[in-house]
């Protein structure tokens, strides 16, 4: 047996490489011998595919041999001191996709395998398969091995084979960095990002879907309209008619490049202020307590009434918060930027009667509006740091031998993993993770008195872990990648059940997930491509899909007031509706957020729906609120102009304005809706003026096809 693996191994000790990366025949070994090690690999990162990568970013869709480096290391170390023959090299190709290989290393892989066995050549398949056993987490400790053979390949992969192929740029490594704090400093290794190509045609990420991207072609008024209501609150007419003339992939790039659009209404740290809710004083805490030990009632009630009315003070510039980020929805000229940041004020739910800190909600607004499309990643970092949800979840008080288990377990449970993939261990060792996580006045601090600096194992991960070590090992399971893009889906295509598992959804949903989670694992976590391909699928626009989704209050609001052009009346009033309608923004109902769906539909709230449209529409609220009657008129004329444009004079025909309104509004133009406007219309003579078009749509939108989009 030994004399058969020396044959089989023989002449396989490693030779150096001949060419430049990329140069044809580069990286074939050289017909000489050579003593040189290979490359010393020390850092371990996860795979998004959950396989090991190197510090050189050494990692394949399926067809790489990973490693586990330091055994390795250890292994060649011990074999070059005692003179025998060192491990071969795996011969396995590299996947382009993520292929990182430094100059010295050559296309192929360079890593020493101790699991290189021959396998029988099948077409468009390299020669050669490595059956290995690999730990599915990054570090020691992690759960029992599996065998997975290296048979799938990836298209990129047939660069390897087929020349012709373009080969993607290699891209370096980079380490993650989340501020404030390094979760490098936790001896994590994270993936590097891969930019996404944007409407210039710059080389970046490219999608790879099973669905199939839809084509300009096919992307007309009718795939516009609906991905100006799902990537956004909606469009005027002339908005709608603007993207379907660009196409589907200008126009989902102008949504999602909304960083080089103007923001004339930027929002600043000092939009509002940060020490109504300041914490005492050194002096005015003694004087707390002299005033209790001498039973002071006159200084007690002073600092009591102040107290109060720094309570008031704070309630009233909540009310002012929930105004300026209504107006900013319904005038911002990047609708995706403050849809995403609803999303993750529904993700990451934090109540302000909880807290009761309006400084610290538009903290974390800001937070989630400058990371909307961003990197999943930073943002968990970024939210076991943030203040309001220290304070919400009573992470404050977390400390060693005391640990508060209601951060570790929502961040599990509701924000990253979703039920059932994690344990009751996993929970109490990240409350251990997170102790001495705190915050003073408005800036995060780590307390490292009260820091549990012990051993710890959270998901399969051990070590030292803090807050930061929490995190990456939560990023090292395949669950999380599937949960956001689940929620994502649900979000932005259609309603499902997310405690359902994937086989169980519809076939085209799971694909559609699959296709999503593929994206954002091979981008790193970065959400914009994941949403890039989404908007771009054929099944996003498909019947499946298209008026399946019932709005939101928030989209309800400000979606009629985007597209119809309404005046925006009182904020206030609007922002009552919402909350009468379910939704009331700042104060989500729990941890969970807003169950969303068929939830937002009932006797009750459906009543307030119509009401609420009526008042955009008319200024007029309900009997019994005449005293907060808007005077200023609406005028629904200028809706027809795209009309008229398109085709002269046929602003004036009933059947042409029937057939317009209804496909604006609802999406269609046939059907009993049809019927009952036409007869609307007839009935007022057909007549086409102001008070009929506001009439009819009045009638519109009090129809149940108007709450869905």
């Amino acid at each position: 047996m030994a004399r058969a693996a020396r044959r089989q191994y023989r002449n396989r000790r490693p030779r150096p490489q001949t060419g430049k990366p990329g140069d044809p025949g580069a990286g074939h070994p050289a017909r000489v011998r050579s003593s040189v090690p290979p490359p010393r690999f020390t850092a371990r990162a996860l795979h998004p595919h959950g396989v090991l990568a190197d510090r050189h970013g050494f990692a394949g869709d399926a067809c790489l041999c990973a490693l586990e480096h330091r055994e390795a290391d250890a292994e060649q170390q011990t074999l070059q001191e005692t003179g025998q023959r060192p491990a071969p090299r795996c011969r396995i190709p590299v996947c382009a996709r993520f292929r990182r290989i430094p100059a010295a290393a050559g296309p192929r892989c360079g890593a020493p395998c101790r699991w290189v066995r021959p396998t029988r050549q099948r077409p468009g398949y390299p020669r050669g398969g490595c059956h290995r056993r690999h730990a599915a987490s990054g570090q020691r400790g992690g759960p029992a091995d599996v065998r997975l053979p290296c048979r799938r390949m990836d298209p990129a992969c047939q660069a390897r084979l087929n020349p012709s192929i373009k080969r993607r740029k290699p891209v370096p490594p980079t380490v993650f960095s989340g501020a404030p704090g390094n979760p490098a400093a936790s001896g994590a290794l994270f993936w590097p990002k891969l930019s996404m190509a944007g409407a210039d045609g710059a080389e970046g990420f490219q999608m790879n879907t099973a669905h199939g991207r839809i084509r300009d072609i096919d992307f007309g008024y009718d795939q516009a309209r609906h991905l100006l209501l799902r990537a956004g609150f909606g469009g005027s007419p002339e908005q709608i008619r603007t993207l379907a003339d660009w196409g589907a992939e200008r126009a989902v790039d102008y949504l999602l490049n909304y960083d080089d659009i103007a923001d004339p209404k930027k929002p600043r740290p000092d939009t509002f202020d940060r020490d109504i809710m300041r914490p005492l004083t050194n002096e005015e805490r003694q004087m707390y307590r002299n005033a209790e030990s001498r039973r002071d009632e006159d200084t007690l009630a002073k600092l009591r009434l102040r107290r109060q009315k720094a309570q008031r003070s704070d309630r009233r510039q909540m009310r002012e918060l929930q105004k300026w980020w209504l107006a900013r929805m319904i005038e911002t000229p990047r609708p995706l930027e403050e849809k995403m940041t609803l999303f993750w004020h529904g993700h990451f739910a934090t109540s302000y009667r909880t807290i009761e800190n309006s400084y610290h909600m538009f903290m974390q607004n800001q937070l989630f509006r400058t990371r909307a499309t961003g990197n999943l990643a930073d943002l968990l970092f970024q939210i076991i740091r943030d203040p309001a949800m220290l304070a919400y979840l009573d992470n404050n008080d977390s400390r060693k031998g005391r640990p508060n288990e209601n951060l570790a377990r929502e961040l599990m449970e509701l924000f990253s993993l979703g039920e059932g993939n994690y344990s009751e261990r996993d929970i109490k060792e990240g409350a251990r993770a997170l102790t001495g996580y705190s915050f003073i006045d408005d800036s995060f601090t780590f307390n490292q008195n009260n820091h549990d600096t012990g051993r710890k194992t959270i998901l399969g991960v051990t070590g030292m872990l803090d807050g930061d070590g929490f995190v990456n090992a939560i990023l090292g399971q395949r669950a999380c990648s599937e949960f956001i893009c689940k929620k994502l889906y649900r979000y932005f295509a259609k309603d499902i059940d997310m405690a359902a598992r994937r086989r169980d959804l519809p076939k085209e949903s799971d694909r559609a997930i699959a296709d999503m989670q593929r994206t954002m694992l091979r981008s790193r976590y970065e959400i914009k491509p994941v949403l890039r391909e989404l908007f771009l699928s054929e099944h996003f626009y498909s019947d499946a899909v298209v008026n399946e989704h019932i709005k939101s209050p928030v989209e309800l609001v400000v979606g009629s007031v985007r597209s119809l052009n309404t005046p925006v009346r009182d904020l206030a009033v609007l922002i009552d509706a919402m909350d009468l309608m379910g939704q009331n923004i700042f104060f989500p109902p729990s941890v969970k957020g807003w169950d969303g769906g068929r939830s937002w539909i009932n006797t009750s709230t459906l009543f307030v729906r119509q009401n609420i449209l009526a008042y955009l529409l008319t200024g007029k609220l309900p009997s019994g609120y005449d005293a907060l009657a808007d005077e200023e008129r609406y005028d629904p004329m200028p809706l027809l102009k795209q009309l008229d444009q398109a085709m002269p004079g046929s602003a004036e025909d009933p059947i042409a304005v029937t057939s317009y309104i209804m496909r604006f509004t609802l999406g269609t133009t046939s059907g009993t809706p049809e019927q009952i406007v036409r007869r609307f219309l007839s009935e007022h003579g057909n007549q086409i003026n102001r008070d009929t078009i506001t009439g009819l749509l009045l009638l519109v939108t009090s129809m149940p096809e108007y709450q869905l989009c």
